[in-house]
């Protein structure tokens, strides 16, 4: 064996061997010190304070989506989406009055549409048309609305 592979066979051993040394050992137990407490909404927080570096750190997770839902009441996950991600009368739109008249709007097409859709023999032209006027009032919210409001605007902005 020549000595260039034999320093290369030890140089990899002697690697493997350190590492194999220093890997965690997963009986080790990990002591943090984590609060939980869940408000009347049934909200649940857990809370781990690190004074190491003055920042915050969150991660949201929301127990939502098509798998969780029931027969008859799907669409929840989406309807969150929509809360989470509209925006307040601070951050994510340009006139929050004029938005608020528009998502009126939106919303009185949208009933009408499934009021419509109910019926026993649907007025499809009326569906159409209001499923076109939601598209038209929407296209008027994206004139104002601010893209990722909240992950880029958070340099001292009340909510």
């Amino acid at each position: 064996m020549s000595y260039l592979r034999r320093f290369l066979l030890f140089s990899f051993l002697l690697l493997a061997s350190v590492s194999i040394s220093t890997a965690d050992d997963p009986t080790r137990v990990i002591n943090l010190k984590v609060e939980e407490f869940t408000l009347q909404n049934g909200m649940m927080f857990l809370v781990v304070e690190r004074h190491a570096m003055p920042q915050v750190a969150c991660r949201l997770a929301i127990r939502a989506g098509s798998a969780l839902e029931s027969n008859g009441k799907t669409g929840i996950a989406h309807m969150l989406e929509h809360l989470m991600f509209k925006g307040t009368k601070n951050l994510g739109t340009l006139d929050f009055q004029k938005d608020q008249e528009l998502q009126e709007k939106i919303e009185e097409a949208y009933q009408a549409v499934l009021s419509e859709q109910r019926k026993r023999y649907p007025d499809w032209a009326l569906i159409r048309s209001m499923l076109k006027r939601m598209e038209e009032l929407r296209l008027e919210v994206q004139k104002i609305y601010v893209p990722q409001a909240f992950s880029s605007s958070w340099g001292g902005m009340e909510l």
